[in-house]
């Protein structure tokens, strides 16, 4: 039983004590806002919004950059019945993609954004030819900057548990986005889950850099939050990409007992960090540090509690969570304080209704896999084979879940719902894991397999044992999968960017780790997979890991002309599938991402004159997973979140 029926329940109930917002727009700019402000700014837009003709039941996309004006107008829409849909604010044409397509899905919605934001979307909407699609969401668009007077509030709907609250669109780079469709009882049963099982309460403070466009950010650390009476601060995304450091600041000065990260903000940190010491830095107080949206890589937490003991954080701190945004976030965690705890285990026993085989940690084909805990209250899991029945313990399955928190399906979509709900409640979630004495441990996508001389392999993965080689960026290596149509069997294509030049037309040497990287690769699978650099930009950078390209057909071009005739492998949609014979290996090609996974970067031996790498692309990339991009794409990256997520955007769901 939750303790209010709706959010907004919640939020009035808030309202009347001492709880409070803080943001934290930069080291020395904080603004301290009390819930019961928050209730009534919120009252105060409503009252335009209505004015604009809003009625309850309308879709209003919610696109701006701040902190602020976001939960400002998410809470004004939750009053008013108006459904938001959140979309990251980004610099890139995916973004503004993206922005159209969710608009064309929705119909006629409203549009709540800033004049700059306005203007940037007018102007690509004609680039793109949809002046039509956008003159109709313009016609009902409101402007940040025309709010003058927010005293006089507007009429509050009449709401029900059962009521859509929000709808949470996937990233939508590999195909039209998906939207999550949420509830009020779905929300508010998650987080009763989470409060209980992460024992939030209203002793607790907790600090996100999180967007606010993600699940966790928006539900996790602000949602959540709320429910438990737990003081919150809020980071800009884009400040810890440029200043990571802040973070750990911000935590010991807020005295934070709960924060958040996914693997590459861990690895963008401990870049950033360096070999410098921080001074002044406690955090004795943190008693959890969530860490979920992508896979988890076990050395790498290792590597930030070892370098966060000194500054007083626990190693039973670190708190492996999984969720997605269809279970409204979460669905499993370990018992707080139980830290890090993990399995060693083969990595070719990994396949579906496979038994994974325990090996010591320096077998060559070992892999550690985290544990992530047992499913959270009002959740239930299960775990089943290709035939759908239920695996035993320690035996790979598809990972199902059921419960008051789990969506009842996408939004005006009923062929994905369809394929991913079946009769009986339970939605597959794409994702793969296995039992081991009542735990949870996931072991990667289904969709994202890459099969190899008859083996399983997971891109995360081979990805993590490639990123050991030095002379490698951090988060620069991504393995995709490639159909060569010349062999029956698939292999690898390992794509990187290291930190030396590349050779060829670049006349620089051959990057140190290719070889290294080959022997890696050849020692987990038993072939080696196609090699490929990345020239590093002028400014250098830290990013997460590119998100793999997969489901649409991207072709490998090579420049030198000893490839076998033919038509060109290309990279498998269905399936994470990869690769050339030697023989036929490409020169120099790295995949790079884009919204339509069909651009290269080549660097061709032929043309010693040329002095840069040439590229050939169709879209920029961001500096963050698409779905959590802010205001600054400053730090470049190849081509990951919800997933949203989670280890790239595969189908049905996206990763939390």
């Amino acid at each position: 039983m939750t303790k209010y029926q709706t959010l907004t329940e919640m939020l009035d109930h808030h309202s009347r004590g001492q709880l409070a917002i803080g943001y934290l727009e930069g080291e020395n700019a904080e603004k301290t806002l009390p819930l019961s402000q928050l209730r009534r700014r919120a009252l105060g837009i409503l009252h335009h919004l209505q004015r604009l003709g809003a009625q309850p039941g309308d879709l209003l996309i919610l696109h701006v950059a701040g902190n602020e004006p976001f939960l400002d107008a998410y809470w004004a829409c939750i009053y008013g019945g108006i459904v938001p849909v959140p979309v990251a604010v980004g610099i890139s044409d995916e973004h503004k993609h993206k922005l159209l397509r969710i608009a064309r899905q929705l119909g006629e919605p409203l549009l709540y954004t800033e004049r700059k934001l306005r203007d940037r979307l007018a102007a690509f909407a004609a680039e793109q030819g949809e002046s039509g699609l956008w003159a109709a969401v313009e016609k009902r668009a409101f402007l940040i900057d025309q709010l003058d007077d927010i005293s006089r509030e507007g009429t509050p709907a009449r709401l029900s548990p059962d009521q859509t609250a929000f709808v949470q669109f996937s990233s939508g780079s590999t195909s039209e986005p998906k939207g999550v469709v949420l509830t009020h009882r779905n929300l508010l049963t998650n987080m009763d889950g989470v409060v209980q099982a992460a024992a939030v309460n209203e002793r607790d403070t907790t600090l996100s850099w999180m967007p606010l466009t993600h699940d966790m950010g928006l539900i996790g650390f602000h949602l959540m939050a709320m429910y438990g009476g737990a003081r919150s601060y809020l980071m800009p995304t884009d400040l810890f990409v440029r200043r990571a450091l802040l973070w750990a600041k911000f935590a010991s000065e807020k005295r934070a007992t709960i924060t958040c990260s996914p693997n590459f903000g861990y690895r963008h940190f401990l870049r950033a960090l360096g070999d410098r010491r921080l001074e002044g830095v406690d955090l004795s107080p943190v008693r959890l540090v969530f860490n979920g949206a992508e896979p988890i890589s076990v050395d790498l937490a290792d590597e930030f509690l070892e370098r966060m003991a000194p500054y007083g954080l626990r190693r039973e701190s670190m708190f492996p969570v999984y969720g997605l945004a269809e279970a409204s976030l979460a669905v499993a965690f370990p018992p707080p304080g139980s830290g890090s705890r993990y399995l060693t285990v083969d990595r070719r026993s990994l396949g579906v209704g496979s038994e994974a085989r325990h090996v010591a940690a320096d077998e060559p084909g070992a892999v550690k896999l985290m544990c992530e805990g047992k499913p959270i209250a009002h959740t239930s899991v299960k775990l089943v084979d290709d035939a759908g029945a239920e695996v035993a313990p320690d035996r790979v399955g598809h990972v199902l879940i059921r419960g008051d928190n789990v969506t009842r399906g996408y939004f005006r979509n009923p062929e994905a719902t369809a394929a991913a709900i079946d009769t009986e409640g339970w939605l597959r979630t794409g994702d793969l894991g296995l039992w081991h004495d009542g735990d949870l441990y996931i072991t990667g996508r289904s969709k994202e397999i890459i099969f190899v001389n008859g083996q399983n392999y997971y891109p995360h993965d081979l990805e993590a044992v490639l990123q050991r080689e030095p002379g490698l960026e951090l988060g620069k290596v991504a393995v995709a999968g490639v159909r060569n149509p010349h062999s029956p069997t698939d292999d690898l294509c390992c794509s990187s960017r290291t930190a030396a030049r590349c050779p060829g037309s670049c006349r620089s040497r051959r990057a140190p780790s290719t070889s290294s990287m080959s022997t890696q690769a050849s020692r987990l699978h038993g072939s080696s997979p196609w090699l490929a650099c990345r020239r590093p930009p002028a400014a250098s950078s830290s990013a997460p890991p590119s998100r793999r390209p997969m489901r649409k057909e991207s072709s490998l071009r090579s420049s030198r002309p000893s490839m076998r005739p033919g038509p060109p492998p290309t990279a498998t949609g269905a399936r994470r599938r990869a690769g050339s014979s030697s023989s036929s290996r490409p020169s120099w090609t790295t995949l790079c991402r884009a919204s339509t996974w069909t651009w290269t970067r080549t660097c061709s031996r032929s043309a010693p004159a040329r002095s840069r790498c040439s590229r050939s692309t169709r879209r920029s990339t961001s500096c963050i997973p698409a779905s959590w991009s802010s205001r600054t794409s400053s730090i470049s990256r190849p081509s990951a979140s919800s997933r949203n997520t989670s280890s790239g955007s595969s189908p049905p769901v996206e990763r939390t």
